[in-house]
């Protein structure tokens, strides 16, 4: 693993005109000492900047405090599930489902937003995960997700398995995008319940009546989260209406034209 030199980064962010910044790093508190010298550079520059970095970050109060008096509004952060059965099954276990309330709860605190990646597909996942999901996020006040289909990718374990197992039922790669196809049979579920199940709670998500529960928790840049939140409702309401259109009838699609 490299790390720039501060002096470097702290340049560069001082030669962009815009005031928002996204550092486009993994896990940005993968070097807690870094973090912590970087983000005090940071402090005078004045600038709004968010980054992605994991739970354990969470842990450590001064690179929170630090983050946020250096301008972090928001971070990116894999939680994967709300099924610690399924965090131990893709070697997630240091995940813990028992703590996320707290966690957020401390982000939060020091006014930083957090998005989250969730992940529907597992092996342990069955078919109560995406009501499960939608209930506790809304409990957590997550203020907003980017949610997938797991995609077993060649060269990875679960293609290894799965395909030794006879379950890959899709080779076209244009279908491996976690968002539109499952291309594999999941244990406890067909392959329709699964994109079925992963439509249905990214819809719930970002319904306005599920926006309101989780950003009257979450209370966090609600001058930017709120239209943040319905820009992706407004997203998904077009993909909706795109889906249909395309599946209707073709007497329906000739009469309309």
């Amino acid at each position: 693993m490299r790390f720039r030199p501060i002096e470097e980064v702290v340049a560069e962010v001082t030669a962009i005109p815009d005031r928002g910044i996204v550092f486009w790093d993994d896990n940005l508190g993968a070097n807690p000492q870094y973090a912590k010298d970087l983000f005090r550079s940071l402090i005078p520059l004045k600038r709004w900047w968010t980054s992605q970095t994991t739970m354990a970050s969470a842990r450590d109060e001064e690179i929170l405090e630090l983050a946020a008096r250096s301008g972090c509004k928001a971070l990116f952060l894999g939680l994967e599930s709300v099924s610690q059965a399924s965090l131990a099954g893709a070697a997630k276990s240091h995940n813990r489902v028992r703590e996320y309330k707290r966690l957020l709860q401390r982000f939060h605190g020091h006014g930083i937003a957090v998005q989250a990646g969730l992940m529907f597909g597992f092996e342990e996942d069955t078919k109560d995960i995406f009501r499960q999901t939608v209930d506790v996020m809304a409990d957590i006040g997550l203020d907003n997700a980017t949610i997938s289909v797991m995609v077993p990718y060649p060269g990875t374990p679960a293609y290894a398995r799965l395909s030794a197992e006879g379950r890959l039922i899709d080779h076209d790669w244009r279908h491996y995008n976690g968002k539109t196809h499952v291309v594999y049979r999941p244990r406890h579920m067909t392959p329709d319940e699964l994109l079925a199940g992963y439509e249905w709670a990214k819809t719930q998500f970002y319904s306005p009546g599920h926006i309101l529960k989780r950003l009257n928790v979450s209370r966090t840049g609600l001058w930017w989260n709120i239209p943040r939140n319905l820009g992706y409702w407004r997203g998904l309401t077009g993909e909706v209406r795109g889906r249909a259109e395309m599946h209707r009838p073709a007497e329906a699609q000739s009469a309309k034209t």
